[in-house]
């Protein structure tokens, strides 16, 4: 199954604090559906290079094009 990646470097910095409801919404949809939110969403944290060269957790959330 291949996951969608999603997170602040594609939503922009703003925009990804209203998404993340969008995210509970859609891990709720899929409950309510009768599938395992296990598997189509997985939660990740990258580490990102910043302007110093320094780097710094990013959280992440893959999901399957299912609840995309």
């Amino acid at each position: 199954m291949k996951l969608w990646k999603v997170g602040k470097k594609k939503t922009g910095i703003a925009n990804y604090r209203h998404f993340e409801a969008v995210i509970a919404k859609a891990k709720t949809a899929c409950l309510n559906s009768g599938q395992r939110v296990d598997d189509h969403f997985v939660e990740v944290t990258e580490m990102v290079e910043i302007g110093s060269g320094a780097q710094r957790p990013l959280k992440t959330v893959m999901m399957s094009r299912s609840f995309s």
